[in-house]
This record gives C-alpha cells, structure tokens and sequence, in this order.
C-alpha cells in the first residue's frame, strides 16, 4: 500500500518523518521494530526517508519506508502474516517504488 499526503507548507523533515512513524505505529496498535534515518535515492535526487518495520496484533509483521519531497510526503507500507515467509516480495514491492513527474 503506498499513501500521500500534500500539505501546504514545508513541514519539518525530522519531525515529520518521526510523526509518520508514530502515527502509524499507533493506528495499528503495533510495536515498532528496527527504525532507520536515510536518504531515498530517486535519480537524480537523494530525499530524507526513515525506514522501519513493526509487528501488528493478531501475527502480522512488516516494514515502511516514508519519504519526504518538499511539501509531499509518500508512506509505503508492505504487511503480512508471520506464518509466510514474504521478505523476497516485500523487498521487490519496496524497492520498484519511485517518484515520477
């Protein structure tokens, strides 16, 4: 699943990476995992980005990415059951995405 969100001023980078992370932690009752600051590489630009995964009640694991483009912001989220072993496909989900014109 991937969502946006268009504000119409230029949020703060870090806070609001941070804000996304939360609120979707909260929203799913979940538990947060690994979380890392980086920068999305969409040739030819390097945007801020925080990635991090998150287990969910009942038996769901998965991993977001958010990333940041001027007033635009882009969450990318790709869940799924512990039963099933779909990191090889959350990875070709994940890394396909990319911000065209």
């Amino acid at each position: 699943m991937v969502g946006i969100s268009d504000y119409n001023i230029k949020p703060n980078v870090e806070k609001e990476l941070l804000l996304n992370q939360t609120n979707f932690i909260e929203a799913i009752k979940g538990t947060l995992g690994t979380s890392r600051r980086h920068e999305f590489v969409n040739a030819p630009e390097k945007l801020p980005a925080l990635t991090f995964t998150f287990e969910m009640p009942p038996n769901y694991t998965g991993k977001s990415i958010v990333v940041l483009n001027g007033s635009r912001v882009y969450e990318l989220i790709f869940a799924y059951r512990k039963t099933v072993d779909y990191t090889a496909a959350m990875q070709k989900f994940l890394s396909s995405f990319e911000i065209t014109k």
